[in-house]
Formats: C-alpha cells, sequence, structure tokens
C-alpha cells in the first residue's frame, strides 16, 4: 500500500494492490439481480464511457455513446452532470461552461458546447465523475440507524494493467487495485475534494512508477470496456457496500441492475442523489409494522422524471421533479435519456407553490399509501407539519398562537 498527500490536500490518497475477494463478491451481488443473465453481464463489461460528438461545426461534441444494451442509466446519469457542468458551473471550467446562469436564448445549440477540444472532454469527464463520487461518499443516509462514520473515502477501481479482459476483471482479485481519497468529514470541503478526484483522474499522482503509461492517465480505464462496470464499482465501494443495501428497501431482493441489465432505480438514484433508494417519491414512508419505504431525502442537483408516472404506477416526488437545475433524466419503458433546459427559469417555483407543496408533504406523512384522505385524529399532526415560515409568508397567524383544539374538534 502506497500513501500519497499534497501540503494542502484535504484528502490522504493510497493505493491498494490487494483487494479482498470478500469485496469483489460484495459488490457482485449487490450489482446483479436475479434476471440480469451472462449475456446482459456481457453487455456491461463491453460498454465505455467515450464521447461521440462530430466536427461538423453543429454536433454536440460532449455527448456520450452507448454501444450495448443495458447500462444506459448509468451513461444517462453521467451526460446529465456534464450537461449540469457545461451549462451552469462557471467556475469549475471557465474555457468551458456558460458564464452566466441564464444560458443562451438561441434555439441552437449553446456554442459552448459544440466541438470541444479533447482536453475540454477530459476535464468535464474527470470533473462528472469526481462529483458523482463525492457525492456518494459524502451523502448522509436517510436512516438515523445507520449513521457515516467520520472517516469516509472516495475510491476509485481500476485495472492493475494497462491490457487486460473485461469480463475476467472482478473473477481475479489480482486484476484490479483501488485507489482511496480518505478524508475527515468534519473538516472536508466538498469542491476541493472533488478537484483532488478529478485532477487524479486526469494525471495520476506523478508517480512514473505507476501502471499508467506515458500518454495515459487514470480516466483512460473508465473509456475502455469495462468503464461501466469499474465506475460502478467505484461509486458501490465509495458509499460502502452496507450503506448501500442499507440504503435500500430490502437489500435481499433490491439489486442495481433487473431485467434485460437495465439500471434498477437504486443504481439511478444513487448516481443522482448518493443515495441508492429504492423509490422516486420524498423522504420515508412507515408502512407499518416496522417496515420503510425509502426516497429520495432532500431536493437532488439533478431531476428524474419517469414514464411510469403517467401510467400512475408510481409519482416522482418534488425533490426529483424541480432539481437545482433544470436538468432531468428520463426513464422510459426500455432506455433512459436526458432534457435539459439552458436557464432555471423552468424550475422556479412561486411562495404558493411551495406552501403547497410542504402541506403535500405533511398531508403524506399521515397517508402513506396514497389514499387521498386521513384519519380526523390526524389533522393535528398534518396542521403541526406544516411550518411557521410558510403559515407566515401567506399571511396566516403566527403558528404558536393556532388553538389546537379547534382542529381537533
Amino acid at each position: 500500500m502506497k500513501w500519497m498527500s499534497g501540503k494542502h490536500s484535504v484528502a490522504r490518497i493510497s493505493e491498494n494492490y490487494n483487494v479482498s475477494m470478500e469485496t469483489i463478491t460484495d459488490f457482485l451481488s449487490v450489482l446483479w439481480g436475479s434476471e440480469c443473465l451472462p449475456d446482459d453481464q456481457e453487455r456491461w463489461y463491453s460498454q465505455t464511457i467515450n464521447f461521440g460528438g462530430g466536427n461538423d461545426g453543429s454536433s454536440f461534441s460532449a455527448g456520450l455513446v452507448q454501444q450495448f444494451g443495458g447500462p444506459c442509466g448509468v451513461l444517462a446519469c453521467i451526460q446529465a452532470e456534464i450537461l449540469c457542468l457545461l451549462l451552469f458551473d462557471a467556475d469549475s471550467s471557465s474555457d468551458v461552461s456558460a458564464k452566466a446562469k441564464g444560458g443562451t436564448s438561441s434555439h441552437d445549440l449553446p456554442s459552448h458546447l459544440i466541438n470541444l477540444l479533447p482536453r475540454q472532454l477530459t476535464f468535464i469527464l474527470s470533473r462528472a465523475i469526481a462529483r458523482q463520487l463525492v457525492r456518494a461518499s459524502l451523502t448522509e443516509s436517510s436512516s438515523k440507524n445507520n449513521p457515516l462514520h467520520d472517516k469516509a473515502s472516495v475510491v476509485l477501481v481500476m485495472p492493475r494493467e494497462i491490457t487486460y479482459e473485461p469480463m475476467t476483471l472482478f473473477l481475479d482479485q489480482s486484476a484490479i487495485k483501488t485507489v482511496s481519497f480518505e478524508y475527515s468529514r468534519d473538516t472536508v470541503i466538498e469542491e476541493r475534494l472533488v478537484d483532488e478526484v478529478a485532477n487524479y483522474l486526469m494525471k495520476g499522482n506523478g508517480d512514473r512508477s505507476s501502471s499508467f503509461s506515458a500518454g495515459t492517465s487514470p480516466l483512460n480505464a473508465f473509456q475502455k470496456p469495462g468503464g461501466v462496470v469499474l465506475l460502478t464499482c467505484s461509486l458501490v465501494l465509495s458509499r460502502g457496500v452496507m450503506e448501500v443495501r442499507a440504503d435500500m428497501d430490502d437489500s435481499s431482493t433490491c439489486h442495481l441492475t433487473g431485467q434485460f441489465g437495465h439500471s434498477s432505480q437504486e443504481l439511478i438514484n444513487l448516481f443522482l442523489t448518493g443515495i441508492a433508494a429504492s423509490n422516486v417519491f420524498d423522504k420515508v414512508i412507515d408502512m407499518g409494522g416496522g417496515y420503510f419505504c425509502k426516497g429520495v431525502s432532500r431536493r437532488s442537483t439533478i431531476g428524474y422524471l419517469t414514464q411510469l408516472e403517467a401510467l400512475r404506477y408510481c409519482e416522482v416526488g418534488s425533490f426529483l421533479k424541480t432539481p437545482y437545475y433544470p436538468i432531468w433524466v428520463i426513464g422510459s419503458s426500455s432506455h433512459f435519456s436526458v432534457l435539459f433546459g439552458e436557464n432555471s427559469t423552468s424550475i422556479e417555483q412561486s411562495k404558493s407553490d411551495q406552501v403547497l407543496e410542504q402541506c403535500r408533504h405533511a398531508f403524506r406523512t399521515c397517508d402513506p399509501e396514497s389514499n387521498g384522505f386521513i384519519q380526523v385524529g390526524s389533522l393535528k399532526d398534518v396542521v403541526c407539519a406544516v411550518s411557521e415560515k410558510f403559515l407566515e409568508s401567506i399571511g396566516g397567524k403566527n403558528f404558536n398562537n393556532y388553538d389546537m383544539r379547534s382542529v381537533e374538534s
């Protein structure tokens, strides 16, 4: 094991060439569902993470290419993160992204998304991956019974050799290594940690003894066949296999892939929110009998919408419907894609919208089965759950002055 750290680093970097078979087995058991057949797994191992834009002056050069069916959910989440950086993160890539949050008014593709240079694409992909890994590592569990430890790490899983067979990567523990960025939750600065992980992906550690040859970088490992599985493994180990299982409704039946190798909702949520929740509604619903259905715990940076809601199979909560940026991963019956806007007006909520959503949250707390009605005795809990801030914003009485006896009657 080799340790490295810079003078002003927020994380200590270590390389581990002795990854245990237990770690590998735990990852594979949470990744592959019973409906994911060997052919589906082979497509995952064959998929790369690469750009496919043309040079004709009008193509979106930062678009990822899907060669095989199955892992489109992973690619869609990475693509959404890339768009978020290009459109709204001027600080991280001033020569690439939009300087103003308002974007452009043109109906054509923004000029800074066309014909990006290879170094710009490398930078933006490295930073997108780094943000997703750091988010998974940092995000607190929605379960109070499963708090995260102060000491944590962001983990990169990579092949030990430049030449390898993707299908056998996780069959032999000597075929892979991990690079861990260990940090303390009490003192870490998220953006600096993202910077360090992204810089390593682009440049490595600067050590000539590294297994990466001249002209290559750690990022290249994700751009080769097997890259999607390596990134998914990095995401799971950054959060921790036990934490990923705890995020799910039922760790004995929930997995990160499903039928035909499609990405499960748990995997999509892990990429978008850092938590492998099994549902798309807001927060946690107590179903009684000690069983809880776990949803999204807070407003996400990138949103999610699904065709299944139109078919009334589920209801996406406001945390995913109204993300911080107007970018959504879209789930259909057989594919994942990305929808985005160039400015934030599409996700702005009026005060009345915010109050209504607060009331809906309070009502759902007492209506876990979404029947549309609650017991009269629960009305007091609903009113109490609506915060004083929102009551005052609509000109209501001071919350402390409400006579709850009138509610109970």
